[in-house]
């Protein structure tokens, strides 16, 4: 598996699916605040078909293969999640569970934001009818030196992709990118780290994993938390 084929495989399962007009994005003035507003960033988001493959290829880490802990591709249909395990247990199910724990009231309130945005970057390998995928096909722009990295930019395409609520403004803005030979890899700022060595932080928090075995056994939790930790590692 891929982090490729799994968001191929999620364009080609969802009825409508919007990435970007590359050829007019290029031509976008750079470095200027006004243009990378969120409305205006807007103009550059089309309808694709979803016999369209976007050029994931172009971002190296993409292309890395690994393999999942017996995870398989379920059939795919409207409002029904993709990525699920031999339990029967969905990925993003498992992920939103994390959302229930009282990071404010723990030793490490600021894993909230990066659970947030954890939960968000998941579903761009998952298909429920409507697919988003604005983001990663500039990161595909960025990896093959078409453009620039602006920070702004990138945080408003995650934004135009998934949601503009106030939670979702706050916990992308710990986030960046680090661009190296191709290579593109979501940082969390907070910890100036890579997102799997922080989901690796986090669940090694003793609470976090007993507020987990509440509702999963731990070898479910071992499984899950191994597979998450892989796909991850390329993202």
């Amino acid at each position: 598996m891929t982090i490729n084929k799994l968001i191929t495989k999620a364009i080609k399962h969802s009825s409508m699916v919007f990435g970007l007009d590359s050829d007019r994005l290029i031509h976008k003035p750079l470095f200027s605040p006004e243009t990378n507003d969120i409305h205006r960033l807007y103009s550059y988001v089309t309808e694709k078909p979803v016999t369209y493959i976007p050029p994931f290829e172009k971002i190296r880490n993409y292309n890395k293969t690994f393999r999942l802990h017996e995870f398989s591709m379920k059939k795919y249909k409207r409002n029904d999640y993709g990525l699920c395990s031999h339990d029967g247990i969905y990925i993003l199910s498992y992920i939103f569970e994390f959302a229930y724990f009282d990071f404010e009231k723990s030793s490490f309130p600021e894993l909230s934001y990066f659970v947030n945005t954890l939960s968000m970057l998941i579903q761009y390998t998952l298909s429920d009818g409507l697919l988003h995928y604005a983001l990663p096909e500039y990161m595909c722009m960025l990896a093959d030196g078409l453009l620039p990295y602006e920070e702004e930019c990138f945080h408003n395409f995650y934004l135009i992709d998934f949601s503009e609520s106030p939670d979702t403004v706050e916990a992308i803005k710990h986030f960046s990118l680090d661009i190296n030979n191709g290579n593109i890899r979501f940082i969390f700022k907070d910890y100036n780290t890579t997102s799997d060595n922080v989901f690796a932080e986090l669940i090694n928090k003793n609470d976090f994993i007993e507020f987990l075995q509440k509702t999963y056994p731990p070898e479910i939790i071992e499984k899950l938390n191994t597979d998450i930790l892989k796909i991850l590692s390329y993202m």
